[in-house]
């Protein structure tokens, strides 16, 4: 062997040494396994912080906010001069980039215009699971993500820009009749079959995928649900639902992944743990939302008032038998009168709910 070919040969061994532990760092993260989630923060510090998405939405906790504006989806109309992308990403998930000239979205109480950029979805092996964002911890089988970047920024610099991105997020509802309209997307699942195929399709409008009624919704300051997990995404969360079958539940399932070992799976279950919601607030513009706080205050309110009460004796006598009270002390008799105005100002706040 010649001089020039040893060294060839350990040069490339040594190349070799470098990138496999160099690619095995670039895989990244996963779903599971020794790149999963709870270790996602050691190659992503920012998967640690105290704004991280996705969470539980606690209905009962939900503020009331009327100022917030319902979304111009004007542009999702069309999709002129633009191209889409569709792909089996990585093995975690299918995505459809855009490309050409941008679609924006105005309104929702949003601070700027923001820019679409992709969506994708999340979903589980089975109904009882799939969506990242749970309700009253209740999962939905899938949910769609629509991602935008602020229009005053590029979309790389937008993704650490505080509210530089903007997600929409749609929970499904698994129903018998089939939905159509999703079949313009579902048609082409076969040929992204494998983790990273991608193919470009035929545009079509965003519009046609999501509910028609998409005004009441759910708002809170997160992050992106996979890292590096930036803590610069304004969320919302629409309470209606899209509506699909269980057939088309099933494409989604049809796409593959690579697991440890090599072995090809299915996708399913991609999807992040519930993160805490910390010191952050979950506000709404669904008037349901405001049911709930005085639902929360009522039940606080009477717990109160029941611990006054054991000192007082009952205010109400149940029978008209009853024993004679025994003399109301003064601060008694002023708990009987707050207690009657609070139950007449909970009365009349209930009432109200159906006004605002």
């Amino acid at each position: 062997m010649s001089r020039f070919s040893a060294m060839m040969i350990f040069l490339t061994a040594s190349v070799l040494l470098v990138l496999v532990p160099t690619s095995r760092a670039g895989a990244g993260w996963e779903y599971k396994g020794p790149l999963g989630p709870d270790l996602w923060h050691t190659e992503y510090p920012d998967c640690a912080g105290r704004m991280q998405s996705p969470i539980n939405i606690d209905t009962a906790k939900v503020l009331y906010d009327p100022d917030l504006q319902h979304f111009d989806f004007k542009q999702y109309k069309q999709c002129n001069n633009c191209t889409m992308e569709l792909e089996n990403v990585a093995g975690h998930t299918a995505e459809v980039v855009f490309h050409g000239q941008p679609i924006t979205i105005k309104g929702g109480s949003l601070p700027d215009e923001y820019v679409l950029d992709q969506f994708h979805f999340h979903w589980g092996e089975n109904v009882s699971l799939g969506s990242e964002h749970k309700i009253d911890m209740k999962s939905a089988p899938l949910e769609m993500h629509i991602v935008h970047h602020m229009k005053h920024f590029a979309a790389k610099e937008s993704a650490t820009h505080p509210y530089g991105l903007a997600v929409l997020g749609f929970f499904f509802e698994i129903v018998p009749e089939h939905n159509d309209k999703f079949d313009v997307l579902l048609k082409h699942f076969e040929k992204i079959s494998h983790k990273g195929n991608k193919t470009e399709i035929e545009p079509f409008a965003l519009l046609d995928l999501i509910p028609e009624d998409a005004k009441t919704y759910y708002r809170y300051f997160g992050s992106l649900t996979t890292p590096p997990c930036y803590e610069t995404v304004i969320w919302t969360l629409f309470t209606n639902k899209i509506k699909i079958d269980e057939s088309q539940l099933g494409v989604f399932r049809t796409l593959k992944t690579v697991a440890v070992g090599g072995a090809e799976v299915s996708i399913t279950n991609d999807f992040r743990p519930l993160q805490e919601l910390h010191e952050r607030n979950v506000i709404s513009n669904d008037r349901n939302a405001l049911q709930s706080v005085v639902h929360m205050l009522a039940k606080e309110i009477r717990e109160d008032i029941k611990k006054l009460q054991q000192g007082c004796g009952n205010i109400n006598p149940s029978k008209s038998n009853a024993a004679p009270a025994p003399p109301a002390s003064t601060s008694c008799v002023i708990i009987r009168c707050l207690t009657s105005l609070v139950a007449l100002g909970l009365l009349l706040g209930w009432k109200a709910v159906g006004r605002v």
